[in-house]
């Protein structure tokens, strides 16, 4: 849901424990595999310094367009394994040096599910509060699909 402050909330429930779904977000191996909104997009980097203050790194290619890259980058402000991970988000090209924050909850429901709670903050506008809430349900969804894979 988009509110007023340039927020995104989104929650996912995903069908693996905690520890998988923070794996998932932070192994570099298992991003590359889900990690895009839709399956027009390959995540071809995923590089990740997993500490506070450590860098991350993702690439994607847009498949339909040889040229076209998206990456995606930022910094660790907190680090919780299998509970939660805060870190800045920016986008190369056109969303630089704004540094959003992303806080992302891992709840584990029972044994074999996990609530995904995502709050994406200090987005720049109400547009790219809009395009970030779509890519964010997205990328949950296609996490979801693919997350009974890892195990």
């Amino acid at each position: 849901m988009l509110t007023d402050t340039i927020a995104v909330n989104c929650r996912k429930r995903l069908p693996a424990s905690a520890a998988l779904a923070f794996r998932a977000w932070t192994e570099p191996e298992l991003v590359k595999k889900w990690w895009g909104p839709t399956d027009n997009y390959l995540c071809t980097e995923a590089n990740i310094d997993l500490r506070v203050g450590g860098a991350y790194r993702f690439r994607m290619k847009v498949l339909n367009n040889e040229d076209l890259y998206r990456t995606s980058y930022g910094k660790y402000l907190e680090i919780t394994p299998n509970r939660k991970l805060v870190f800045t988000w920016n986008w190369k090209d056109f969303m630089e040096d704004v540094d959003s924050v992303v806080t992302l909850e891992f709840v584990e429901v029972g044994e074999s599910e996990t609530d995904l709670i995502l709050t994406h903050e200090k987005l720049p506008n109400t547009d790219d509060g809009r395009k970030h809430e779509q890519g964010w349900g997205a990328t949950f969804e296609k996490l979801a699909t693919l997350i009974t894979d890892f195990n």
